[in-house]
Formats: C-alpha cells, sequence, structure tokens
C-alpha cells in the first residue's frame, strides 16, 4: 500500500527539491521513514524559525524553491516569524507542518491550532489536505503558486492520519 507520506516525498522529489530545513515531529515518523532514503537531504535546525530562514535564504541565493518543515501546534507557531519574513522578501518557500489527525482537530484538543487562519496573512495560500489522494495534487499546485510572480510562500497542514 502506497502512504500519503510516499506521496509527499515523491511529490517533493518530483519538484526537484533537494533540502528541507525544519524539526523532525514524532508524530510524522511515516514521513521522516519515506524521506530518509529519498535523495532529499533534511537539515534539522533545532527551531522552527531557523528552518523558516534557512528555506527563506535559500530560495533567495539560488532561486529555487525552498522547503520547511515543522511539526504540529507550537512547532508550527515557531514557523511564523520565518514564513512572515520570506513574505516581505518575495521568496518562493513551501512551509509544511504536521497536524493532528482529522478525528481530534477541535479547539481544546491538546496542541491543535487552527493553521490555515494562522498563516493565511502571511501566504500566498495555505490549505490543509484533508485526503491522501489529494496531496500530490495539492502540492503542486502550492508550489506553483510559490514560484508565480510575484513570488512568495504557501503553507500546507497535513494531518498524520493522511500521511499514514
Amino acid at each position: 500500500m502506497i502512504t500519503g507520506a510516499k506521496i509527499l516525498v515523491d511529490t517533493l522529489k518530483e519538484n526537484n527539491v533537494e533540502y528541507i530545513f525544519g524539526v523532525p515531529g514524532d508524530i510524522e515518523g511515516e514521513f521522516f521513514k519515506e524521506l530518509k532514503n529519498s535523495g532529499i537531504t533534511f537539515f534539522n535546525t533545532m527551531h522552527e524559525q531557523s528552518g523558516a530562514m534557512m528555506a527563506d535564504v535559500y530560495s533567495r541565493l539560488t532561486g529555487k524553491l525552498g522547503v520547511c518543515f515543522s511539526t504540529l501546534g507550537p512547532g508550527a507557531t515557531n514557523m511564523l516569524t520565518g514564513i512572515a519574513n520570506a513574505h516581505q522578501d518575495r521568496s518562493s518557500v513551501l512551509a509544511i507542518s504536521g497536524q493532528l489527525p482529522l478525528k481530534q482537530q477541535y479547539r481544546d484538543s491538546h496542541q491543535y491550532i487552527d493553521l490555515e487562519v494562522l498563516f493565511k496573512p502571511i501566504t500566498k495560500s495555505t490549505k490543509m489536505i484533508y485526503k491522501a489522494k489529494d496531496i500530490n495534487s495539492t502540492i503542486n499546485e502550492l508550489i506553483n503558486i510559490a514560484e508565480t510572480e510575484t513570488r512568495g510562500p504557501v503553507h500546507v497542514s497535513i494531518p498524520v492520519n493522511v500521511l499514514s
């Protein structure tokens, strides 16, 4: 069976992603298993803000898409300053955040934050993926938005049950 994590990694490879900057989360284990032998290098930046800023700088220096990753909740909020900076710099950055399983996404759930609401003011587009079959098309759409003039960051949150 093909997992959402495999579809995500394959989609990133199809888009020539070489590096991802961020902090690995334990609940997104499937993603990191797929990433391990993919040829994509993951840099553990020890703080999500640093990962977002590194993706921003990578995009500005190379002209390529910068990619950063955070786990859910506070991990994603840590990424905000770097993504806001990428927005101001007009850098094409794909910010990926893990998210609680769909059935656990409610206001008082531990570490749940509505990431689409949070990222909307500082990105060109933000989406949550609800089904694994939508990963490829959604990621491709977001990358196209990020790289279309005027360039800028985009964000996607992917619930762990969609990754597995």
